[in-house]
């Protein structure tokens, strides 16, 4: 037989058992659903948050390691621990990025001498290094820092989720991309709002919304935002090797530039990894790594700690940690949820060739093989289990929007609140590999049903069960 002939065959008898056919793609499809919408859901979280606090560097994670002077010794030998944390950052695929603290009367600024904010999608009309005023300094600066340069009045802890948005909305309305004169004088060229803690120490949706019951706070209380250091950056104009060395190039006169330091004398090393999976490696790297717990306990002192790493621009590495215990959880809840989905599939696909004998053996008198029917059986139900796939992706992907759609003005609040970023429509959507393992199950157990039922494809079997 041809391929149309055993997908003809096995379409006739779908269209034979329309109810039991629609009856086992509704089941096992339900419980998929399931299975898909947790994992979109999830998946969505992740990958709007992360894409949230890497936007500024579109995609790049830049990572500031400090010489942790209490697992010394004695003294630190600042020069020797420096050139190790450079060596191991580059060990790790991450570039060096030679820094400068810079204190003003405005507050201090780290100084970078490669511009990291390059326009991103979001704003790829942004000029970042090019303010129109030949007097004001390019600045990128978390939402708290820019306020309190344009000399602007936010309201307290204590003001209503209304006020609070209001004036974040507003705060960005009337400074990114503007120049503002902070109370010393000097004029700032606000080039980009980092996302950084501005209300909200956590994405809790229950401190916007009150409503403690939310199913997605299992997720969104465990997220951090972190926090944002403050930058001067390069003039569009000024050489990259004059950056950090010459003041004028960066439009700081003198009297405001206080005081400016090297970072690396100071012990802090900063550095620009391509992705976050390379970030993440050079986090946990034994030398760097220190929980968050072991840093509030002041117990970070193990045999190979040396140097507290920390995200430089919100806290990317956090959150992406915090996803690596959830997912074990969420995979645990999928597995189990699949096993009873394949376990029902399973049954039904065999009973469905048990009530079949008749119809088999008519194949055998028309002169099929066992090889063929095994294949006709095969073919319809993995028709059974792809249409079952379809129903699920599509109930899980509504399952996933409704949930978006029901909590968007809390989305769109928390997210203002806790990193200070734009009022944006939130699509909580993403795919993970455990989707397609997923699918995969199902389609192999049409296949195992089907070798599991072999003795049924017997004549002697049929005969014995037809008398």
């Amino acid at each position: 037989m041809r391929w149309i002939d055993y997908l003809r065959l096995s379409y006739a008898g779908i269209k034979a058992q329309k109810r039991r056919s629609f009856t086992v793609i509704a089941i096992v499809g339900l419980l998929f659903s399931i299975v898909l919408a947790l994992c979109f859901i999830v998946q969505g979280i992740e990958n709007t948050v992360l894409d949230t606090m890497l936007l500024p560097t579109n995609g790049s994670v830049l990572i500031m390691s400090t010489v942790d002077q209490n697992a010394c010794d004695d003294v630190c030998d600042i020069p020797t621990e420096v050139a190790t944390i450079q060596y191991n950052v580059q060990t790790y695929g991450g570039t060096i990025i030679p820094t400068q603290a810079i204190q003003t009367p405005d507050g201090p600024f780290y100084q970078l001498n490669t511009n990291v904010f390059p326009p991103s999608s979001a704003n790829p009309d942004a000029t970042p290094t090019s303010p129109t005023d030949p007097d004001a300094i390019p600045i990128a600066a978390s939402l708290s820092a820019v306020a309190s340069l344009a000399q602007l009045e936010a309201p307290s802890q204590d003001a209503s989720i209304a006020d609070k948005v209001q004036f974040i909305q507003a705060a960005r309305d009337h400074t990114l991309h503007q120049v503002v004169t902070a109370s010393s004088g000097q004029k700032y060229y606000i080039a980009e709002i980092l996302p950084s803690t501005t209300y909200l120490t956590d994405l809790s949706l229950s401190r916007v919304d009150g409503n403690n019951g939310n199913i997605l706070d299992l997720i969104f209380s465990q997220l951090s935002p972190g926090f944002s250091q403050n930058f001067l950056l390069a003039s569009a104009t000024a050489p990259t090797s004059s950056i950090g060395t010459n003041a004028q190039a960066t439009n700081i006169n003198t009297d405001v530039r206080t005081n400016s330091i090297n970072t690396d004398t100071q012990g802090t090393v900063f550095a620009l990894f391509p992705n976050l999976d390379a970030a993440y490696a050079y986090y946990r790297d034994p030398a760097n790594y220190c929980s968050v717990r072991d840093q509030i306990l002041n117990h970070c002192g193990g045999r190979q700690y040396r140097y507290l790493t920390t995200s430089a621009i919100a806290n990317p590495l956090g959150i992406y940690e915090c996803f690596q215990d959830i997912w074990p959880v969420i995979i645990v809840v999928s597995v189990v949820l699949m096993v009873i989905a394949v376990i029902i599939a399973l049954s039904t696909y065999s009973r469905l060739i048990g009530r079949d004998l008749k119809i088999i053996s008519l194949y055998h008198a028309m002169g099929a093989s066992r090889k063929q029917i095994r294949l006709v059986y095969i073919t319809y139900f993995l028709m059974l289990s792809l249409a079952a796939v379809v129903f699920a992706t599509i109930l899980g992907s509504v399952l996933a929007l409704i949930m978006s759609l029901t909590n968007q003005a809390s989305l769109q609040a928390v997210f203002m609140l806790a990193l200070g970023t734009a009022d944006r429509f939130t699509i909580l959507l993403g795919l993970n590999p455990l989707i397609l393992y997923a699918i995969l199950a199902l389609v192999l157990t049409a296949i195992l049903a089907v070798f599991c039922s072999n003795h049924s494809f017997r004549t002697r079997r049929i005969a014995s069960k037809l008398k």
